[in-house]
């Protein structure tokens, strides 16, 4: 073909793959993805497992409850302000360095290799029900993580009511049903606590006009926090 030539599109070769082809080959990809992401979950589980948390660590902060393999982890919630205590409550804790190998054999960064594994373990030991669903392949490992990180650190009631309400749909629900289900657990399992929480946040309520921002033009940026219904 000389350069410049215009090529018809309805010139096709008989042996190009039609859009059924396509979207079969596509299909079969994501199956392919789908499969190889749960077999890292399986890693991630196995290579956590393999390495436990010893006496001897000292540069790695997890919630010191005991373990016995087979068991759930962790009671009530974590009473601590540090965030690796949160977000590691109720699971296995694991050697400090453990992060590290896994995320470089993943093309991770050891941060990135860290909540991997901390997800994978949060839905092994925390949520029986979404765990099963991703073992059966029903649910991709990625949607499995994302209601594991919308959960850390909660109290084991609560997120038992969330694994049971979310397991039948977490196939496809988003964010929106993920916070939405976890308010309902606080507000039926921990009323007290939510509504606490809520006086002490209209405590936080201003109005503040940031004077340094007035210009020429006299605008000026105002701050404003207060309860939703009021604005």
């Amino acid at each position: 073909m000389t350069a410049g030539a215009i090529i018809d599109p309805h010139e096709v070769d008989d042996d190009a793959p039609t859009p059924t082809d396509l979207i079969d080959q596509v299909r079969a990809a994501k199956a392919a993805e789908n499969a190889a992401g749960l077999r890292m979950f399986h890693l991630a589980i196995a290579w956590a497992h393999a390495h436990p948390e010893t006496p001897g660590d000292q540069s790695w902060k997890a919630p010191r409850a005991s373990y016995v393999p087979g068991e759930p982890m962790g009671d009530g919630s974590p009473v601590t302000g540090d965030l690796d205590e949160v977000q590691w409550f109720g699971i296995p804790p694991i050697t400090w360095s453990a992060a590290a190998p896994f995320a470089t054999a993943n093309a991770m960064s050891t941060a990135a290799g860290k909540a991997f594994l901390r997800d994978c373990l949060v839905i092994r030991h925390r949520m029986p029900r979404v765990y099963a669903k991703v073992v059966a392949g029903k649910v991709a490992v990625w949607r499995a993580r994302r209601i594991a990180g919308a959960v850390l650190g909660a109290p084991r009631d609560v997120i038992a009511h969330v694994d049971r309400a979310i397991a039948p749909v977490a196939g496809t629900a988003g964010l929106i049903t993920l916070d939405r289900l976890i308010d309902e657990a606080m507000l039926l399992l921990h009323a007290e606590e939510v509504e606490a929480a809520s006086l002490e946040a209209l405590e936080h309520r201003h109005v503040t006009l940031d004077e340094r921002s007035i210009g020429h033009t006299g605008i000026a940026e105002m701050t404003i926090r207060a309860d939703w219904a009021d604005l």
